[in-house]
């Protein structure tokens, strides 16, 4: 493909975590800067950042964007986005990328490498700080630049991976020293700055970060009325009161919870936390250690390149990943955690609380060992359907009772009631209206030909990107090796029929032999390479499942496989789906929540509440 003209740019801009705070505005100041040197064009200013990241944009204007994701992933919302709009903006004629490492730290280069080439391969430029990716319209792979951008990802993941090793080294070392290695103090506690003879030098308030020579962080007990709660808590669960009604008592009294006043990100967004708690507040605060005396560390396990042991860093295995390939947080048994004593005397009598941990076994007896790893077949729009009433915005969970699926508000689920009504809706019903709209979408929007003509555009570009042109032009070359071997053969031939010295007669046929066992090899490679070819070009009957399936969308929801397939579709499609309840009365008196309305979108920004709540969005 040409290069492209129009001196029309877009800017990518990616950190790893919300710590490098100046990482964005010195990507973009350098893009910026860059772009006018070169005469491109680009809408984009710093102060379009806040912007972005106040809305949770991952595309404005001139800027695509990953903000907090690791360049691990090929996945990213700004980065899909970049290679979406270079595809179907053709004005788009660079893109400005200010590091390799920007744009990723692959663990698998040659994906990295197709990413960045599928850009070029459009007529698109790629600046970098320290190089410029022209676009290569020669169809012909240039064997030393494409080394050398492997070896840059290589030396990008490279640099990750000894990074991640050291960090992981550290916490191990500072565990065992008794210090605490990162987040915020649990329920009762509070971070303190100690120095290198043990003496308490300040309290460090929440999300601030110190780095001071022969220092280190530690948590010590805190606010006294959060500890009597936490006694409170004990003392209830030694009288066998389950989480959940400690929970709602402790909310009826309108004691804040654990994260009250703090933001999180879930779903990608950030939101205030409500302040409520839960029945997982109560068990953190059950098992807590501190409580006695005791810092445990490593008891949870959730990097994506190393992950921390008692003795050190580790390697990932397939204990690491669930049955879709995803990476899972592990729980390490108590032996295999760091476990040190603090400086603070007990907070709670140890007897009494190792009491609690046997109780608390007890309990939870018949349900351990049970997964409860989330179902792509069974619910196939798993955190893609929301609560939109009374301002609540909360993911709606999928759950069963008995053989029936449905959705249900995790607000309400989490707070055991005492934020939201029970709002739920039939999962097999949600899916098949889900679907049946989607296919009106696209049917009204193209139409059935136009459909078709879009699915062969896109079945054409699969065969050009899987590398069909190139064994076209592979077996043409065959073709021509063919008929110069066949020239040689009759040449060969002719000349042995009017030879009359034996000994040339001898080397003419050794050479006719010859020649006819190469004539049989590219024999042999032309059909193996029309073999290969008829494979990847034959999507006539893909085409016409694909119409087939389109035409009966809905119809396929009882097909578990199908019915699996449907959340990458959904993932890729951006759907999401809104639903509205209201309180009403079944029969003459039993009161229910009645769906009223709903909204399919295909952008969460489009929801008439945003995700959390309109009264839980947190500034930046």
């Amino acid at each position: 493909m040409a290069n492209r003209s129009s001196n029309r740019g877009l800017v990518y801009l990616r950190r790893s975590t919300d710590q490098q705070e100046n990482s964005l505005q010195m990507q973009l100041g350098w893009a910026i800067e860059s772009a006018r040197r070169l005469g491109v064009e680009i809408d984009a200013s710093v102060s379009d950042i806040a912007h972005m990241q106040s809305r949770n944009l991952n595309a404005y204007k001139s800027i695509r964007l990953d903000d907090a994701i690791s360049g691990t992933k090929m996945d990213r919302p700004g980065l899909n986005a970049l290679r979406q709009d270079v595809d179907n903006d053709k004005l788009v004629s660079h893109v400005f990328v200010q590091k390799r490492d920007r744009l990723g730290r692959p663990e698998d280069l040659f994906e990295m490498g197709a990413i960045e080439r599928s850009i070029s391969s459009l007529g698109v430029t790629i600046v970098f700080d320290d190089k410029t990716v022209s676009p290569n319209d020669s169809g012909i792979s240039n064997l030393g630049e494409d080394i050398s951008m492997l070896v840059e990802y290589h030396s990008g993941r490279s640099w990750l991976v000894r990074h991640t090793e050291r960090v992981v080294e550290s916490k191990v070392l500072l565990a065992k020293q008794g210090a605490w290695t990162g987040g915020n103090a649990p329920y009762g506690y509070k971070r303190v700055l100690v120095g290198s003879d043990g003496t308490i030098l300040e309290d460090l308030e929440d999300g601030r970060k110190v780095s001071q020579a022969g220092c280190h962080v530690e948590i010590a007990p805190g606010d006294e009325n959060e500890l009597t709660v936490v006694r409170r808590i004990l003392d209830q669960k030694l009288l066998g009161v389950s989480d959940k009604k400690i929970a709602k008592v402790l909310n009826q009294e309108g004691i804040p919870s654990p994260g009250a006043g703090r933001s999180r990100i879930d779903q990608g967004h950030k939101h205030m936390v409500s302040g409520k708690w839960s029945s997982s507040a109560i068990k953190a605060v059950c098992t807590n250690k501190a409580t006695i005396g005791y810092l445990q560390t490593g008891r949870r396990s959730d990097g994506t390149i190393r992950r921390m042991t008692k003795t050190g860093h580790r390697k990932l295995d397939d204990n690491d990943k669930d049955i879709n390939g995803n990476l899972r947080q592990i729980t390490h048994e108590e032996a295999d955690t760091i476990l040190v004593k603090t400086r603070h005397a007990a907070q709670y009598d140890p007897d009494k609380w190792e009491k609690v941990q046997e109780l608390r076994q007890a309990r939870g007896a018949s349900q351990r060992g049970i997964s409860r790893g989330s179902d792509a077949a069974k619910y196939p729009l798993a955190c893609r359907v929301f609560d939109q009433s009374c301002g609540c915005g909360s993911v709606m969970y999928g759950r069963s009772a008995g053989e029936k699926t449905m959705y249900t508000c995790g607000r309400y689920m989490r707070s055991s009631g005492a934020e939201c009504e029970n709002n739920h809706v039939d999962a097999h019903a949600l899916l098949n209206q889900s679907l049946h709209a989607i296919r009106q979408i696209v049917l009204d929007r193209f139409g059935r030909d136009r459909l078709r003509l879009r699915i062969e555009a896109r079945a054409e570009m699969s065969r050009v990107d899987s590398g069909t042109s190139t064994r076209e032009r592979e077996l043409q070359q065959l073709i021509e090796q063919r008929k110069k071997v066949q020239r040689n053969l009759e040449t060969v031939k002719d000349r042995m029929t009017t030879e009359e010295d034996d000994d040339v007669y001898s080397a003419l046929k050794a050479r006719f032999t010859e020649l006819k066992a190469e004539l049989q090899r590219v024999d042999d490679a032309i059909a193996q390479s029309k073999k290969v070819i008829d494979q990847a070009v034959s999507h006539s009957d893909d085409i016409d499942l694909a119409m087939k399936l389109c035409d009966s969308l809905s119809l396929h929801t009882n097909n578990r496989e199908f019915r699996g397939s449907i959340c990458e579709f959904v993932k890729k499609s951006g759907l999401h789906v809104g639903l509205a309840f209201t309180g009403a009365v079944k029969g003459t008196k039993k009161p229910i929540r009645k769906l009223t309305a709903g909204i399919i979108t295909f952008s969460d920004r489009d929801l008439a509440v945003p995700i959390h709540g309109k009264d839980r969005v947190a500034s930046n």
